[in-house]
């Protein structure tokens, strides 16, 4: 975990009061079955920087963090993120794989934590996904801390 990552995990936790699965393998079998950490076979596999769980709102995130300052390689990873098998994929596997806690009632959303100079360019156009900035995050900190 990277110091943007640690940053975001930090917000996460303290300011918006989540819990957090960080770097979870989300891993699927050829039949669609979610496979466990150290399951071989997997026929599709993903690895978000976290889970975020806000029961307050009853939402979970799928939180994705880029310190990429490239627009195109941001917008691409945003667009892949996006794509709707793969969201049905991750959607799947968290309701197969925790359905004692109920997440299928949760709302599932995608955000993105990019660098500011970079969500200029790509954050305006996506309806659905949510993209904040790092900067911001590193703002509302600072302001906490002493």
């Amino acid at each position: 975990m990277d110091l943007y990552e640690e940053v975001v995990q930090l917000y996460l936790t303290s300011f918006r009061l989540c819990f957090i699965l960080p770097q979870p393998p989300i891993k699927l079998s050829g039949s669609g079955e979610p496979l466990k950490l150290f399951d071989r076979g997997a026929a599709w596999e993903a690895y978000p920087d976290f889970l975020a769980l806000d029961l307050k709102s009853k939402r979970l995130e799928v939180v994705e963090i880029s310190k990429s300052l490239d627009a195109g390689r941001v917008r691409r990873k945003i667009e892949e993120r996006s794509d709707p098998q793969y969201r049905s994929k991750i959607q799947e596997w968290i309701q197969k794989t925790y359905p004692e806690l109920g997440l299928g009632r949760f709302n599932i959303d995608w955000h993105f934590f990019v660098r500011e100079a970079v969500a200029r360019q790509v954050g305006q156009e996506r309806q659905d996904v949510q993209v904040s900035t790092l900067e911001d995050v590193f703002r509302k900190l600072g302001i906490q801390m002493p």
